[in-house]
């Protein structure tokens, strides 16, 4: 795979194929859910969608069940809450400062990896989407992208 700055876009390839991995993008928009609807390839992994008030973190671990990969387009993932997510194994954060979203390096030794866009980030849906869907593609890709 071909490999570009996170917030320039997806590389298309429509010869991958992802599969035993499943993503939750969690507390989009109506918008950001359309343009993750919009930018998802066929063959890309899994991404389901919760459209989610901010501060319903008790849901979190029900929401996440099965993924692999998280996506949080606002809100938090407090630790307490992540210890509950079994098979969670990367969390894609969204927003500008994921320092205060959680502790990254509690994440880390969890063995949960955090992400984040590169700068300049993203200012519209279909570009933050764009940036995510690439960046699972990357955690998925067995050449790591």
């Amino acid at each position: 795979m071909n490999a570009t700055d996170i917030s320039t876009g997806p590389v298309r390839e429509p010869e991958q194929t992802f599969t035993g991995m499943r993503a939750v993008v969690l507390g989009a928009t109506s918008e950001l859910a359309s343009a993750f609807a919009s930018q998802r390839m066929e063959n890309d992994l899994p991404i389901d969608v919760e459209i989610e008030p901010d501060g319903e973190t008790e849901r979190l671990p029900a929401a996440l069940s099965g993924a692999q990969i998280a996506i949080l387009a606002q809100g938090t993932l407090p630790i307490d809450i992540a210890t509950q997510c079994s098979g969670l194994l990367h969390v894609i954060f969204l927003s500008g400062e994921p320092q205060n979203h959680a502790d990254l390096k509690a994440l880390e030794n969890m063995g949960i990896t955090p992400h984040t866009l590169s700068d300049p980030q993203p200012s519209t849906a279909t570009g933050l989407a764009d940036a995510a869907i690439e960046q699972c593609r990357r955690i998925v890709s067995p050449t790591g992208g």
